[in-house]
């Protein structure tokens, strides 16, 4: 299991009316081959079989974010929404059905009380993951 955690400075993205330079994605995969840990650039390396979850985290704690979609090729990544029992937190699981070397995906958002959506769509990317 990969977790994918999105960190979302939401009253910068509210204020620049754009998730560049307001989304941070870490992984925990490094030992894999994840690169580029803390960016919005974040390629995280993955192997057939492998499973993702993606999860978002607002920067300030009195602010919304929520994930509506992860824009992967379904045939590559199967994804699904999910919500943790007894909650309405939502995540995001994805099952890697095909070998990658270099797959861009973008992580769609709602952001703040009005629920604005934007994109991350600025280089995030699965990898190849190490042996």
């Amino acid at each position: 299991m990969i977790n994918v955690k999105s960190i979302i400075d939401v009253v910068g993205a509210l204020d620049d009316n754009t998730l560049a330079g307001n989304c941070y994605l870490y992984d925990d995969n490094r030992r894999g081959g994840s690169l580029n840990q803390g960016t919005h650039k974040l390629a995280t390396a993955v192997k057939k079989g492998d499973q993702i979850i993606w999860t978002v985290t607002p920067m300030e704690c009195e602010a919304y974010a929520d994930i509506t979609a992860i824009n992967v090729p379904q045939d590559i990544c199967e994804v699904k929404r999910y919500t943790y029992d007894g909650t309405a937190i939502v995540y995001w699981l994805g099952t890697v059905k095909e070998s990658v070397d270099d797959l861009p995906y973008s992580i769609t958002l709602n952001v703040g009380s009005h629920s604005f959506s934007m994109t991350c769509d600025h280089g995030s990317r699965l990898i190849k993951g190490n042996a």
